[in-house]
This record gives structure tokens, sequence and C-alpha cells, in this order.
């Protein structure tokens, strides 16, 4: 589904804003964003703080390649929040690339704060391409770019597809 502009886009209260939890197909502990600090149609901006009993710690760390992740969930989130505001049902879909990326540490640590914004590049029928940037400390650690490809209800594995409603 291609999701091309029609009039006025609404204002963005991130008060009102669904949880992540609702946006994402993930269920904790492997829900890796915290929160979203901005968001318009384009862009996204989360944060996370890294804490000790998460999964991939390992002795106080976090290897560094989790950050395409961290993007994956920030621009899942993007994705279903744009479809909610614009009166569209949150569709699911799943990392279909990762073009580049390019990691400038080895490891996050527990306690780290983390910035994670992603901005959209284009769109191509069912696939979208994201450039996402993590940050530490005002500092870019992690650079992406990626696609995502949007996934037709019966091409969903069982697991993943929502339960009905007796």
């Amino acid at each position: 589904m291609t999701r091309e502009r029609e009039g006025e886009l609404p204002p963005v209260d991130l008060d009102a804003l669904p949880t992540i939890a609702e946006m994402l197909p993930h269920r904790p502990p492997m829900i890796l964003i915290d929160a979203v600090t901005a968001f318009d149609f384009e862009t996204i901006t989360c944060r996370r703080r890294i804490r000790a009993d998460e999964p991939y710690v390992v002795d106080g760390c976090v290897p560094a390649a989790v950050a395409i992740e961290y993007i994956a969930q920030t621009v899942a989130t993007q994705r279903g929040l744009d479809g909610l505001l614009r009166g569209l049902p949150v569709v699911r879909g799943v990392l279909a690339a990762c073009r580049s990326l390019d990691l400038h540490i080895a490891e996050f640590a527990v306690g780290d704060e983390l910035t994670i914004s992603a901005r959209a590049l284009g769109q191509m029928a069912h696939i979208a391409s994201f450039r996402g940037v993590v940050s530490r400390g005002g500092q870019v650690v992690a650079e992406a770019v990626i696609q995502v490809a949007e996934l037709p209800q019966e091409a969903m594995p069982m697991s993943a597809k929502p339960e009905e409603s007796p």
C-alpha cells in the first residue's frame, strides 16, 4: 500500500500517540525502543535506555550491530503511526534489506541513552526505504539505510497475525 499525501495531514500530539507495543508485532522483552520523542509523516525520533536485563546484553554490553534492530523498530513505529493517523489500518512489515550499515563503535553499554531517528527516503509499491541514525550523547554511533516491505495479511506468518475476536 502506498501512502500518498492527500490534503492536509493532522498535527501530531505526542502525548496522544498509541504505545510502542501497539505499533510493533514484538512483545517484551523484544521491544527495543522506549518512546517516541518526535514524529511527523516523514521522520520519527525514538529513545532507548539500555537496561541490564534486556536481550543482547552480555557482560554489560550490547553489540553495536543491534543498532539495525533499533532502527528497524523505529521505522516500524513510524509506519504504524503514519497509517493510523491517516486513517489506514496498521500494516505489518519486515526488514527486507539493509543497503548500508556503518557502525562507529563496537558496543553499547548498560545505561546508555540512545536516540534513534529515521527519515523516509521513498517508496515503490510495498517497499519503503529509510535512513536511520543512532546517537549516544549527541554523537552518531551507527547509521543505516534499510528497506522494509509491507506484508498483506495473508502473507503474515500465523504467529504474527492479529487474533480475531470471537
